[in-house]
Protein backbone atom coordinates (compact mmCIF):
# COMPACT_ATOMS: atom_id res chain seq x y z
CA UNK A 1 0.00 0.00 0.00
CA UNK A 2 2.95 2.28 0.72
CA UNK A 3 4.14 1.62 -2.66
CA UNK A 4 0.99 2.56 -4.29
CA UNK A 5 0.74 5.84 -2.11
CA UNK A 6 4.18 6.92 -2.56
CA UNK A 7 4.43 6.39 -6.34
CA UNK A 8 1.03 8.34 -6.99
CA UNK A 9 2.33 10.97 -4.41
CA UNK A 10 5.46 11.12 -6.26
CA UNK A 11 3.74 11.83 -9.68
CA UNK A 12 1.31 13.86 -8.54
CA UNK A 13 4.10 16.36 -6.89
CA UNK A 14 6.15 15.77 -10.23
CA UNK A 15 3.57 16.83 -12.66
CA UNK A 16 2.87 20.25 -10.54
CA UNK A 17 6.53 21.09 -9.83
CA UNK A 18 7.44 20.25 -13.17
CA UNK A 19 9.15 22.81 -15.46
CA UNK A 20 7.45 24.93 -18.02
CA UNK A 21 8.42 26.28 -21.03
CA UNK A 22 9.57 29.56 -21.22
CA UNK A 23 10.00 29.56 -17.01
CA UNK A 24 12.63 29.21 -14.65
CA UNK A 25 12.47 26.55 -12.26
CA UNK A 26 11.71 28.42 -8.72
CA UNK A 27 13.75 26.92 -5.51
CA UNK A 28 10.42 25.38 -3.94
CA UNK A 29 9.85 23.49 -7.54
CA UNK A 30 12.85 22.23 -7.53
CA UNK A 31 12.76 20.90 -4.08
CA UNK A 32 9.34 19.35 -4.67
CA UNK A 33 10.53 18.37 -7.86
CA UNK A 34 13.90 16.45 -5.74
CA UNK A 35 11.40 14.79 -3.37
CA UNK A 36 8.23 13.86 -6.01
CA UNK A 37 11.76 12.17 -8.08
CA UNK A 38 12.84 9.78 -4.88
CA UNK A 39 9.08 8.82 -3.89
CA UNK A 40 8.63 7.99 -7.57
CA UNK A 41 11.40 6.01 -7.53
CA UNK A 42 10.82 4.70 -4.30
CA UNK A 43 7.39 3.94 -4.89
CA UNK A 44 8.24 1.95 -8.16
CA UNK A 45 11.14 -0.01 -6.87
CA UNK A 46 8.90 -0.88 -3.93
CA UNK A 47 5.87 -2.28 -6.01
CA UNK A 48 8.40 -4.46 -8.37
CA UNK A 49 10.19 -6.23 -5.32
CA UNK A 50 9.37 -9.22 -5.06
CA UNK A 51 11.06 -8.94 -8.77
CA UNK A 52 13.79 -7.10 -8.20
CA UNK A 53 15.78 -8.34 -5.26
CA UNK A 54 18.33 -5.48 -3.83
CA UNK A 55 17.72 -5.04 -0.14
CA UNK A 56 20.21 -2.70 0.49
CA UNK A 57 18.95 -0.19 -2.42
CA UNK A 58 15.66 -0.34 -1.34
CA UNK A 59 16.49 0.43 2.12
CA UNK A 60 18.91 3.65 1.00
CA UNK A 61 15.90 4.66 -0.83
CA UNK A 62 13.02 4.75 1.94
CA UNK A 63 15.67 6.33 4.29
CA UNK A 64 16.03 8.76 1.79
CA UNK A 65 12.05 8.79 0.64
CA UNK A 66 10.87 8.68 4.49
CA UNK A 67 13.38 11.30 6.32
CA UNK A 68 14.19 13.87 3.29
CA UNK A 69 11.61 13.64 0.88
CA UNK A 70 8.83 14.15 3.25
CA UNK A 71 10.68 16.62 5.39
CA UNK A 72 11.65 18.80 2.58
CA UNK A 73 7.86 18.67 1.23
CA UNK A 74 6.82 19.81 4.39
CA UNK A 75 9.35 22.47 5.03
CA UNK A 76 8.51 23.77 1.39
CA UNK A 77 4.85 24.51 2.73
CA UNK A 78 6.24 26.24 5.53
CA UNK A 79 8.42 28.26 3.41
CA UNK A 80 4.94 29.10 0.35
CA UNK A 81 3.78 30.10 3.61
CA UNK A 82 5.89 32.53 4.86
CA UNK A 83 6.35 34.30 0.35
CA UNK A 84 2.74 34.15 1.18
CA UNK A 85 2.06 36.58 3.71
CA UNK A 86 5.03 38.50 3.05
CA UNK A 87 7.51 40.24 1.26
CA UNK A 88 10.09 36.95 1.39
CA UNK A 89 11.84 36.49 -1.83
CA UNK A 90 12.02 32.46 -2.99
CA UNK A 91 14.93 30.77 -2.22
CA UNK A 92 17.05 29.18 -4.59
CA UNK A 93 17.40 26.34 -5.69
CA UNK A 94 21.26 25.92 -4.46
CA UNK A 95 19.61 27.10 -1.13
CA UNK A 96 17.46 23.91 -0.99
CA UNK A 97 19.73 21.62 -1.91
CA UNK A 98 21.72 22.50 0.91
CA UNK A 99 18.59 22.12 3.19
CA UNK A 100 18.24 18.93 1.70
CA UNK A 101 21.57 18.11 2.59
CA UNK A 102 21.14 19.31 6.13
CA UNK A 103 18.24 16.55 6.30
CA UNK A 104 20.52 13.91 4.79
CA UNK A 105 22.60 15.28 8.02
CA UNK A 106 19.79 14.80 10.42
CA UNK A 107 18.82 11.86 9.37
CA UNK A 108 22.41 10.35 10.03
CA UNK A 109 22.29 11.84 13.59
CA UNK A 110 18.76 10.85 14.27
CA UNK A 111 19.63 6.87 13.48
CA UNK A 112 22.43 6.44 14.72
CA UNK A 113 20.88 7.58 17.89
CA UNK A 114 18.23 5.71 17.29
CA UNK A 115 14.72 8.73 17.02
CA UNK A 116 14.67 8.52 13.87
CA UNK A 117 10.35 8.92 14.57
CA UNK A 118 10.61 12.27 15.81
CA UNK A 119 11.84 13.43 12.29
CA UNK A 120 8.45 12.17 10.95
CA UNK A 121 6.86 13.23 14.01
CA UNK A 122 8.15 17.47 13.14
CA UNK A 123 7.44 16.89 9.52
CA UNK A 124 3.95 15.98 10.40
CA UNK A 125 4.02 19.03 12.71
CA UNK A 126 6.01 21.38 10.34
CA UNK A 127 3.44 20.36 7.82
CA UNK A 128 0.40 20.56 9.46
CA UNK A 129 1.37 24.02 10.56
CA UNK A 130 1.83 25.35 7.33
CA UNK A 131 -1.76 24.03 5.86
CA UNK A 132 -3.57 25.32 9.00
CA UNK A 133 -1.74 28.75 8.22
CA UNK A 134 -2.34 28.67 4.55
CA UNK A 135 -6.27 27.66 5.16
CA UNK A 136 -6.10 30.73 7.69
CA UNK A 137 -4.12 33.11 5.27
CA UNK A 138 -6.13 32.22 2.15
CA UNK A 139 -9.14 30.87 3.27
CA UNK A 140 -10.07 28.97 0.13
CA UNK A 141 -12.10 26.36 0.61
CA UNK A 142 -9.22 24.05 -1.05
CA UNK A 143 -7.25 25.32 1.33
CA UNK A 144 -9.39 25.37 4.70
CA UNK A 145 -9.74 20.83 3.45
CA UNK A 146 -6.64 20.25 3.10
CA UNK A 147 -6.19 21.78 6.88
CA UNK A 148 -9.07 19.60 7.76
CA UNK A 149 -7.34 16.55 5.98
CA UNK A 150 -4.30 17.30 7.89
CA UNK A 151 -5.87 17.54 10.85
CA UNK A 152 -7.20 13.89 10.39
CA UNK A 153 -4.38 12.48 9.16
CA UNK A 154 -2.41 13.71 12.15
CA UNK A 155 -4.50 12.35 14.34
CA UNK A 156 -4.27 8.72 12.64
CA UNK A 157 -1.20 7.36 13.13
CA UNK A 158 -0.74 9.37 16.53
CA UNK A 159 -3.87 7.79 17.84
CA UNK A 160 -1.63 4.78 19.14
CA UNK A 161 1.00 7.09 20.93
CA UNK A 162 3.33 6.01 22.72
CA UNK A 163 3.93 3.55 20.14
CA UNK A 164 3.87 5.23 16.58
CA UNK A 165 4.10 3.21 13.93
CA UNK A 166 6.43 4.83 11.44
CA UNK A 167 4.83 3.30 8.19
CA UNK A 168 1.24 4.94 8.72
CA UNK A 169 3.51 8.19 9.81
CA UNK A 170 4.79 7.93 6.55
CA UNK A 171 1.52 7.87 4.76
CA UNK A 172 -0.19 10.22 6.67
CA UNK A 173 2.03 12.95 5.46
CA UNK A 174 2.65 12.25 1.67
CA UNK A 175 -0.83 12.05 1.74
CA UNK A 176 -1.51 15.24 3.47
CA UNK A 177 1.41 17.40 1.00
CA UNK A 178 -0.34 15.50 -1.61
CA UNK A 179 -3.58 17.05 -1.19
CA UNK A 180 -2.51 20.07 0.10
CA UNK A 181 -0.18 20.69 -3.27
CA UNK A 182 -3.00 19.98 -5.72
CA UNK A 183 -5.22 22.43 -3.16
CA UNK A 184 -2.74 25.24 -3.49
CA UNK A 185 -2.31 24.83 -7.51
CA UNK A 186 -6.08 25.00 -7.96
CA UNK A 187 -6.52 27.97 -5.69
CA UNK A 188 -3.75 29.89 -7.65
CA UNK A 189 -5.32 28.78 -10.66
CA UNK A 190 -8.57 29.88 -9.92
CA UNK A 191 -7.39 33.15 -8.49
CA UNK A 192 -4.50 33.68 -11.88
CA UNK A 193 -6.31 35.81 -14.54
CA UNK A 194 -5.66 33.94 -17.56
CA UNK A 195 -5.37 36.01 -21.09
Amino acid sequence: MISVLFLVTGLVLGWLSRPRAGEVLQGEQAADLCAALLLTLYGSLLLISPYWQHAETLLLLQGLSWYAALPLLALVGLARFAQSVSSLPSWDRVVWGRILLALCVVFELTRRANELDWILLTSLAVGGLSAVASAWAKRTPGLVASAVIWATLSYWPLSSWPAIQVELLAMAIATAVTFQRLALHWSDRLHTPQP
